[in-house]
């Protein structure tokens, strides 16, 4: 999730771990997003497995995003992913304290 100046929080999804830049297949929209709407983004990233778990996350990141206007950046790569949930391996929270850019 990054938040842009004009449309605010946006997310971001993409397969392939740390190699998720150089495959080419990230999706994006404006927060907030349902759980239909993340799923289908999801699908269109390429990701099968456990589809609705990372579905869920991106629900969640929304929300923070809009709930907490503070944070600027969320980055979480990688997530690891079953049918029993999702669990974030490495995440990346910027936090705009309102002080000199």
């Amino acid at each position: 999730m990054t938040r842009d100046p004009q449309y605010g929080p946006v997310l971001a999804v993409g397969a392939g771990g740390t190699d998720v830049e150089s495959l080419g297949r990230v999706v994006v929209s404006v927060a907030p997003i349902d759980q239909e709407t993340a799923a289908e983004l999801a699908a269109e990233a390429g990701i099968d497995i456990a589809r609705d778990e990372v579905a869920r996350t991106l629900v969640a990141l929304g929300r923070a995003a809009l709930e907490h206007p503070e944070i600027a950046e969320i980055d979480v790569n990688p997530l690891i992913l079953s049918d029993e949930g999702s669990i974030a391996v490495d995440a990346l929270v910027v936090v705009d304290r309102g002080g000199p850019t």
